[in-house]
């Protein structure tokens, strides 16, 4: 992604996606490009009054169900509820080493969630081992399950 002008992202001989390095990181057409490309966070969702909900990241999905993946560097993490961030986790793992903090988080339903923060957002929250906080979705990309994770981007 650094070096080409242009990439292909291919899965069992079938192209998923052509493009800049930017269209394919920034806009994937599925799941499997979007996991190809690095890790993520997901999320089963629900939309209420139009506006997806993804305070739940381990309910069960059907073949409607909105399905939400974050990147770890486009979570934030509080330290009260809010608007914005409701989804409650407690920090299970930090890793500080290095130009981005590595947060573990478990949330109240046992779903792993992965967070990158900067060294200045990781030092302001003074987070430790066991601490609660809450979850802010920054940004996301959001598929139903009828869209295969291999073929069908939106």
């Amino acid at each position: 992604l650094e070096v080409a002008d242009r990439v292909v992202v291919m899965n069992e001989g079938r192209i998923e996606q052509a493009g800049t390095p930017e269209e394919v990181y920034h806009r994937p057409v599925n799941q499997f490009v979007l996991h190809f490309l690095g890790n993520v966070n997901l999320f089963h969702a629900r939309t209420e009054d139009g506006r997806l909900n993804a305070a739940d990241p381990s309910r069960r999905a059907d073949d409607s169900t909105p399905m939400a993946f974050a990147r770890p560097h486009l979570l934030d993490i509080e330290l009260q509820p809010d608007a914005r961030a409701s989804i409650k986790a407690r920090v299970e793992h930090i890793n500080a080493a290095g130009p981005l903090a590595k947060i573990e988080l478990v949330t109240d339903n046992g779903a792993i969630l992965n967070v990158e923060l900067t060294q200045e957002r990781y030092r302001q929250l003074k987070l430790t081992k066991g601490a609660e906080v809450y979850v802010r979705v920054k940004d996301a990309k959001v598929f139903t399950t009828a869209q295969s994770m291999f073929g069908g981007g939106i």
